[in-house]
């Protein structure tokens, strides 16, 4: 059995209680194995845990998209609450500080805890630089993702610094990390933002895996695209070759709302919705 349950993301669901933030969190239980990917900005994913009766204790690993406070600040938090036996996972240049920018003026973007916090509070720090990674039985973290497609280059909002005297440059999201999960329909894909392009990241999960596409479900950032970029971003969305579309937080309201018109695989993945797929008894 797979059941994926989105603890934290920007809009409430039918269950009121909940904590929503601009951010977001999905715990993967997958044959017995339990994976946090990406944690919000906030103790959210903690009282929404609790809220919805889900032991956080019993993750084995977490799993970090990229370096970015609405994904990676909810982790203090999980250890404040007693959850500490994980492996920790995030991509190669994760802890480069990273910032948005006007022009004028810069903002810091990442995470409030550096990699010697790590030491004392979780089990082991990977820095993935591999193409697959599986970390349990049938559920893969992907990075160092090919691009392809011309239209979605780097976002020059994003800016990186890769060296402490270091001017910054535009960040091409190279520790952007998803997970795809096998399950008898097919992967499931995870993304915390697709900063490296949700067409090159899904292209990429092809070319790397003998299996289709089942779901994509997280965020893909088309809050931000326009024009070519949006237009062909739908169309490859919506070609049927990928059958559900579980989309959420930056994928934005306006092209959340063409999808929904575009194919009738989609839905809003909100706070506390869970996606099952059951494992053939066979």
């Amino acid at each position: 059995m797979t059941r994926i349950t989105t603890l934290v993301e920007n809009r409430p669901g039918a269950h009121r209680s909940l904590a929503t933030e601009h951010g977001l969190s999905m715990l993967v239980e997958h044959d017995g194995h339990t994976l946090l990917f990406d944690t919000g900005q906030s103790g959210g994913l903690v009282h929404n845990a609790r809220l919805l009766r889900i032991d956080l204790s019993a993750g084995e690993a977490v799993v970090l998209s990229h370096g970015h406070y609405d994904h990676t600040n909810g982790l203090p938090y999980l250890v404040e609450a007693g959850v500490t036996g994980f492996d920790l996972y995030v991509g190669r240049s994760f802890f480069d500080p990273k910032f948005s920018t006007d022009g004028y003026s810069q903002t810091y973007l990442g995470p409030s805890w550096d990699r010697t916090w790590c030491t004392g509070h979780a089990r082991s720090l990977h820095e993935l630089d591999d193409p697959v990674r599986e970390l349990v039985p049938g559920v893969h973290a992907i990075g160092s993702f090919e691009r392809t497609h011309d239209c979605e280059g780097p976002n020059p909002r994003f800016v990186v610094q890769r060296a402490p005297a270091a001017a910054v440059e535009v960040d091409d999201f190279r520790d952007e990390v998803s997970l795809a999960v096998e399950t008898p329909k097919g992967l499931v894909v995870l993304v915390g933002c697709s900063h490296p392009g949700i067409m090159n990241m899904l292209d990429t999960v092809r070319w790397r895996f003998d299996t289709p596409i089942h779901a994509v479900l997280g965020g893909t950032h088309l809050v931000e695209a326009h024009g070519e970029r949006l237009e062909e971003a739908l169309a490859y969305l919506t070609d049927d070759t990928i059958p559900l579309l579980g989309l959420s937080h930056c994928t934005g309201d306006a092209a959340m709302d063409r999808l929904r018109t575009m194919t009738t695989g989609f839905y809003r993945n909100v706070t506390g919705s869970s996606y099952c797929v059951i494992s053939d008894p066979s």
